[in-house]
């Protein structure tokens, strides 16, 4: 089964669908193992550290908040 068409646990289906519906360009993936750390999933996926996430921007009752790696 395809990333497009799979279904996944629902919080990440809810991203899922947003992301469709908006029309972003993005790839879910799924890893065989677990990955708590930026150099883990860096190490996982065989990308460099500084091409991982490590923060994200939400906006919370229509303010800015930043989830970075220290929280």
């Amino acid at each position: 089964m395809s990333a497009e068409t799979r279904v996944w646990p629902e919080p990440v289906e809810r991203v899922a669908a947003f992301l469709r519906e908006v029309g972003a360009e993005a790839r879910l993936e799924e890893l065989p193992q677990e990955t708590p750390t930026a150099e883990g999933a860096a190490d996982a996926i065989g990308c460099t550290l500084s091409q991982i996430v490590k923060s994200l921007v939400l906006v919370c009752d229509g303010a800015p908040v930043v989830a970075d790696e220290d929280e």
